[in-house]
């Protein structure tokens, strides 16, 4: 399974399985940082996992799970590897209107669903955000992008 597969299936399980995950939210934490946080430990189990041993992936989004450390698995390890959205030919952000060109590859800021006006934390998972170079957030679908594995470096 290439990684471009790897995050698809991704997106597919957090489709499948987000309305149970949220029915069994911790009461200690609010619901979008229990949410974050699953998503973040999924994402290192599902996709980090298949990169082998010593190899770990810039986190995925905003996840807190410790105090110290955005990681579910090996909280002091730093990332050797990161996803990067790249483009499959012209793309328009769906928030902006505009032409984006993700040149060597953006960062995953997180997936959502997109009803045609908003982006949401929400099935089905078919959206990415990404962070552009002057820090504004991109809108694509997935279908229209793909994810390839790069040596980590900071963006």
């Amino acid at each position: 399974m290439t990684i471009h597969e790897r995050v698809i299936s991704f997106t597919h399980f957090l489709t499948a399985s987000w309305r149970a995950a949220e029915a069994m939210q911790v009461e200690r934490t609010d619901l979008s940082e229990f949410m974050e946080n699953w998503e973040q430990a999924n994402w290192e189990l599902l996709v980090e996992w298949a990169l082998g041993p010593k190899r770990f992936l810039a986190p995925l989004n905003a996840a807190d799970i410790y105090d110290d450390a955005s990681r579910a698995t090996h909280p002091a390890a730093m990332p050797t590897d990161m996803i990067l959205c790249l483009a499959n030919g012209p793309l328009r952000d769906l928030f902006s209107g505009h032409q984006i060109d993700l040149g060597t590859g953006l960062e995953i800021e997180y997936f959502v669903s997109f009803d045609g006006d908003k982006a949401h934390r929400m099935p089905p998972f078919d959206h990415v955000c990404v962070r552009t170079p002057n820090n504004d957030l991109a809108l694509f679908r997935c279908d229209d992008v793909r994810f390839e594995l790069f040596p980590y470096r900071e963006l």
